[in-house]
């Protein structure tokens, strides 16, 4: 009976360290599914996402939880800001797209057992030095993120508020 409850314990950590390895190194392929047009892209099935974009057109078709500020900035401007900002971030890769493209997909992993999450940014040009911005983060895996990619999208827009219009909508607080 020993041997059996042994080879059950051994065996479910056996499984265990297979799934996180396999999570650790999923790779993002097929790059379509995950480099989307944060206008455009329909929401998941699951809860596991937050998305802000402007809710007065300027091509968002997607619902938004949260409207996008206005930058005083123009579009490569705020590209290149917020693309060092999400690079800077802990596990986080660009994997698809660049700032001159002003559409952007990166990666970011979860601290201990590396769940990726894919943050799509596309970069809108208002004319006149001005710019805004589409962002939509979720997860891949799991159904719920406990307000994960919220509060991801509450930090990097908090990186960019130096670059905001004074009249700009402030993000929401909760």
């Amino acid at each position: 009976m020993r041997f059996v409850a042994i080879t059950i314990v051994v065996g479910a950590l056996f499984l265990a360290g297979v799934a996180a390895w396999m999570i650790r190194t999923v790779p993002h392929t097929p790059i379509e599914r995950w480099h989307v047009d944060p206008l455009t892209a329909p929401n998941p099935p699951t809860p596991n996402f937050y998305r802000v974009g402007p809710r007065d057109g300027h091509g968002q078709q997607a619902p938004v939880d949260e409207a996008a500020p206005v930058y005083a900035a123009t579009p490569q401007a705020l590209a290149r800001a917020l693309d060092e900002h999400a690079l800077r971030q802990r596990d986080t890769q660009r994997i698809a797209g660049s700032p001159a493209e002003l559409w952007m997909t990166y990666v970011q992993r979860s601290e201990v057992l590396k769940f990726p999450d894919y943050i799509s940014v596309r970069i809108i040009d208002l004319g006149d030095g001005r710019a805004t911005l589409s962002i939509f983060s979720r997860a891949r895996f799991g159904h719920g993120d406990m307000g994960v990619n919220r509060a991801r999208v509450q930090d990097w827009l908090a990186a960019l508020r130096p670059l905001e219009l004074r009249d700009s909508p402030a993000p929401a607080q909760q």
